[in-house]
């Protein structure tokens, strides 16, 4: 028997399972599970990888405390650069068209 429509989608989903063995599937399945229960994981190990050393050779500051170097690049008219904090250190990216101490109903 053959299934053929012009729209490919309508066929593949008028037809979907048709041709699906369950058996096959259910037998391929458990003879992947029993093949995992037969493997001897007493002998794995893990193996625990360092990070890499940082490029500098002090550690970094919080971005409150020292903010770090930006290459801010332009951004469209709708969005804005803002700068946060009690010293202004921390970034953020807000839209141009908001207005201090706007409410806002819902």
């Amino acid at each position: 028997m053959q299934f053929h429509s012009e729209d490919t989608v309508e066929t593949c989903l008028t037809h979907f399972g048709n041709y699906f063995n369950w058996e096959e599937s259910f037998e391929e399945v458990n003879a992947l599970l029993e093949s995992i229960l037969s493997m001897d994981v007493g002998k794995w190990q893990y193996k625990v990888e360092p990070f890499p050393p940082s490029p500098s050779s002090s550690p970094s500051l919080p971005s409150i405390i020292e903010p770090p170097k930006l290459d801010l690049k332009p951004l469209r008219d709708t969005l804005k650069y803002v700068f946060l904090g009690s010293v202004e250190t921390l970034l953020v990216i807000i839209a141009s068209d908001l207005e201090r101490n706007r409410r806002v109903s819902c």
